[in-house]
C-alpha cells in the first residue's frame, strides 16, 4: 500500500512524500521478511494465552480493574495540572 501510494505521490509532484513512503515501504518489507520466522512462536503463545484467561477468567477482570484505576489516575492527573496551569 505504502508503494502505490508513493507512486500516486510521484504522479502528483509531490517527491519528498514518495521518497517517505518509498522508506516506509522499504522498512515494511525489510520487517516482514526478519519476522515471518517468529509467526509460528506468535501464534503458539496466543493459543496458550486464550487458553490460561478462559481457565482463569480472575486475570481478566484484575486487568479490567486496573485499567480503571490507571484511566481515574490519569484524569485526576489532568485535572491537577490544568489546574495548576491556569494559576
Amino acid at each position: 500500500m505504502n508503494v502505490v501510494f508513493s507512486v500516486f505521490l510521484f504522479s502528483q509532484t509531490q517527491y519528498i512524500g514518495g521518497v517517505l513512503f518509498l522508506i516506509a515501504a522499504g522498512i515494511g518489507i525489510y520487517v516482514w521478511f526478519s519476522w515471518k520466522e517468529r509467526i509460528p512462536l506468535a501464534t503458539l503463545m496466543l493459543k496458550n494465552v486464550a487458553k490460561f484467561t478462559q481457565r482463569y477468567p480472575g486475570t481478566t477482570f484484575v486487568g479490567f480493574i486496573f485499567m480503571f484505576a490507571s484511566i481515574l489516575y490519569v484524569a485526576i492527573w489532568s485535572f491537577t495540572v490544568s489546574g495548576y496551569m491556569l494559576l
